[in-house]
């Protein structure tokens, strides 16, 4: 079974991942079932993260009756690990969250402090991908224009769409999805034309 869509998913945009990892911090352990229900996840989701949660060293598992009984060995705290599937950490996404935390924290920014404040976070971040997302945002209306005069682009994030710790997305069907609203906030006009009509 397919991923669900971020847009689909409930306001909060709280993942599978996020919910099984939550539970699992809740209860520090249990069985498949338990952490499963507990995470109102499916279990074949659940048993695979798991799974990479083991590997990586963050669960161990006992059987205790013939049934695995799962424990948390070490408290990553509330941001949920990201890995792959042989268990190592997954850096998919953290150039657009290191580029968000910039904009939360710098009055004013241009693409060259976005790519600083990543490279400092240990990240690499392609100028032409900070200058997309700045643009994306812009169109979404979290970031205006500086009214300094600039070469190059200069940005504000506007007070009011400091919406949260998590990165609007850039979908793939043009649109912006805001993970800590839950919600689509833009969409290109042909998508909103086709809807109206």
């Amino acid at each position: 079974m397919g991923r669900k869509p971020v847009h689909l998913l409930p306001a909060g945009g709280l993942a599978p991942q996020d919910q099984i990892w939550t539970a699992l911090r809740r209860l520090r352990g249990g069985t498949l079932r338990e952490i499963a229900y507990e995470a109102k996840a499916v279990r074949a989701t659940t048993r695979d993260y798991l799974r990479r949660l083991e590997l990586a060293g963050i669960v161990s598992r006992e059987i205790r009756d013939r049934v695995v009984h799962y424990r948390l060995e070490r408290d990553m705290g509330v941001e949920t690990p990201r890995l792959r599937e042989d268990g190592t950490p997954s850096t998919s996404g953290r150039g657009r969250e290191a580029m968000w935390r910039t904009m939360r924290v710098l009055k004013e920014f241009g693409v060259a402090d976005l790519l600083t404040h990543a490279r400092a976070a240990g990240l690499t971040v392609a100028e032409a991908e900070a200058e997309t997302y700045c643009r994306w945002l812009y169109r979404a209306g979290y970031l205006v224009r500086s009214p300094r005069p600039s070469t190059v682009p200069r940005w504000h994030l506007v007070p009011a769409r400091h919406t949260g710790p998590k990165p609007p997305m850039i979908q793939r069907i043009r649109q912006v999805y805001d993970p800590n609203l839950g919600q689509v906030v833009w969409r290109e006009k042909e998508l909103q034309t086709e809807e109206a009509s």
